[in-house]
């Protein structure tokens, strides 16, 4: 085999190149990783952003229509009787418990499926002892 003799200055040429290659060849994948980053963070930004804007002009039309209905004084009078228990001349105002919020709703399922799931456990507890004194009474009458 024969070998090639590399010069002195492509040595040099080789020292100093392929290490900038490779930096510059990592430059340039961090800064695309950074960069892909970024845009996914943007997107996700952009994603929230979006639904925040469409809950914002559900709003907006729902408390035009709201304005709407307060230009009516029989609208304005109920409401304020409903809300601020306001009341005519001569008129007794009661508070009654209003219906439960949603987080109390979902308490009360909660503890619902506690009860039936320990109702059901009792049931089966008791028919086992049922069961098993059947079997004893059983054995007894056929050792007699």
């Amino acid at each position: 085999m024969v070998k090639k003799k590399i010069s002195k200055l492509s040595r040099r040429r080789l020292t100093i190149l392929v290490p900038l290659f490779f930096i510059a060849l990592s430059f340039f994948f961090l800064s695309f990783i950074s960069s892909s980053i970024n845009l996914y963070k943007l997107k996700a930004e952009e994603k929230k952003l979006v639904e925040t804007y469409n809950n914002l002009k559900k709003d907006e039309q729902s408390l035009k229509i709201e304005i709407e209905k307060l230009h009516d004084l029989d609208y304005v009078a109920r409401y304020a009787r409903e809300n601020y228990l306001y009341s005519k001349d001569g008129e007794i105002v009661f508070k009654f418990n209003e219906e439960p919020k949603e987080s109390e709703t979902i308490k009360l399922k909660d503890n619902n499926i506690y009860y039936i799931s320990g109702g059901v456990l009792l049931i089966v507890l008791l028919l086992f002892i049922v069961l098993k004194g059947k079997k004893k009474k059983r054995k007894e009458t056929k050792s007699k």
